[in-house]
């Protein structure tokens, strides 16, 4: 338990500072590292790095989304006929929670190799 919470932890803070300066794929670097160096199983890397993504960027988006009053996210959200706002975000954040859970996955599979 310690260690997944240590991945999730790892994983949101390394991946917003290297976000800050880098493309938005280098989640998936910083997921697959942490997996690496943590030598968990491939199912619970999984978990943490998808919990890892998916909180952060739904909490970023989220951000985002009050700090413009959502009017973005409102548009957006119509164009890809989404019910609200909301159901956008949870929707990117399940997309880069699977970019970071399979990133996470393959670094703990590349250190059983």
């Amino acid at each position: 338990m310690k260690k997944l919470l240590l991945t999730i932890i790892l994983t949101i803070i390394l991946s917003f500072v290297s976000e800050q300066f880098l493309p938005w794929w280098i989640i998936a670097v910083v997921a697959g590292l942490v997996g690496f160096f943590l030598n968990m199983g491939s199912f619970k890397s999984f978990v943490g790095g998808f919990l890892g993504i998916f909180l952060l960027w739904t909490a970023y988006l989220y951000y985002l989304n009050v700090v413009v009053n959502g009017a973005l996210a409102e548009r957006l959200a119509a164009l890809f006929s989404l019910p609200n706002s909301i159901a956008l975000i949870c929707l990117v954040g399940i997309i880069g929670g699977l970019v970071g859970g399979t990133a996470a996955m393959t670094g703990s599979l590349v250190r059983k190799l």
